[in-house]
């Protein structure tokens, strides 16, 4: 769920709602409701929220572990200053970890 993603994100950071809240400029109120799951929250807030988590806003609501995100955060950066050759060694080698994570 949406809410439980950034509460752990949060969680994680040490912060507490007023912190978030602060450094993504939404209240925290706001965050507080979409945490519990009462709200969703605009694309917008969502994106602010995001930001001040250093995550990207497509990786609060894919179906990723809490504690991957800042890895995969963080393995993005590093893959948008390689060249477009590393960019295809990259892809290759994330393609066959996921073929050899499907076989049983």
């Amino acid at each position: 769920m949406l809410g439980e993603r950034i509460r752990a994100l949060r969680k994680q950071k040490g912060w507490t709602l007023k912190d978030l809240a602060e450094r993504a400029d939404v209240s925290w109120s706001m965050i507080s409701h979409i945490e519990r799951g009462e709200r969703t929250g605009t694309m917008q807030i969502l994106a602010k929220i995001a930001e001040a988590l250093d995550v990207s806003p497509s990786l609060l609501q894919e179906d990723v572990e809490p504690e991957q995100l800042e890895d995969i955060s963080r393995a993005l950066e590093g893959m948008a200053t390689l060249s477009r050759e590393q960019m295809k060694i990259v892809l290759s080698v994330i393609e066959g970890l996921r073929s050899t994570s499907k076989q049983p």
